[in-house]
């Protein structure tokens, strides 16, 4: 993928977990950085019993309608370059985000994510190309999203450390301003991305 240097996609399934836990989305499984034999590398909980997305039928999917949302707003956050029907899993009832290792792409990457109305149509660089609803964020998703980017709070500052550890600076800066630019959207929208809200990789606030 465009953007990504060699050798990081182990560090970019980190920090792809450390921004789900960050907002509370309990999408992505544990996952951290880990050394074996001089090689480094990342290591997830293994999921048994799980589903891949692509293998559960439409209309129960239809009923994850939530958690589709999260996974939607996470996809924007680590601008992930590689969501589709086989990279998340499907167990009792709720989704797992797996497969990381290109997320956090440059500028000339694509933006890919999943609605539960169309698992397979996915490769889209504005949100609303395949998107003809507006989305509801539940309230207190939004809620978390917006109050983690008040100027009052240093939330976003810690995040911004713990990233930066792993990540290039550019890829961290761009994160934090699409944090702060899908807060604003959903603070003046009452927690709702409306269908003409448009996200690009490095919006300025």
């Amino acid at each position: 993928r465009f953007g990504i240097p060699d050798g990081t996609l182990y560090r970019r399934e980190v920090a792809s977990y450390v921004v789900d836990k960050f907002f509370g989305f309990s999408l992505v499984p544990p996952t951290v950085y880990k050394v074996i034999d001089n090689n480094e590398g990342s290591l997830q909980r293994f999921i048994p019993d799980a589903c891949t997305g692509g293998g559960v039928p439409s209309n129960e999917l239809q009923q994850l309608d939530e958690e589709f949302t999260k996974m939607l707003l996470l996809d924007m956050i680590i601008w992930n370059s590689d969501r589709h029907g086989n990279n998340f899993l499907v167990k009792d009832k709720r989704l797992i985000a797996i497969d990381h290792g290109f997320a956090f792409a440059g500028p000339r990457s694509n933006l890919r994510y999943v609605l539960a109305k169309d698992i397979w149509d996915c490769c889209v660089v504005e949100f609303d190309s395949n998107n003809e609803d507006e989305i509801v964020v539940p309230k207190d998703v939004a809620q978390k999203i917006i109050d983690m980017s008040s100027p009052s709070s240093s939330k976003l500052n810690s995040l911004r450390a713990v990233l930066g550890e792993l990540i290039e600076e550019v890829a961290v800066d761009a994160c934090i301003n699409r944090i702060r630019f899908l807060a604003k959207a959903l603070n003046d929208n009452n927690g709702v991305l409306p269908v003409d809200f448009k996200l690009i990789y490095n919006p300025i606030i």
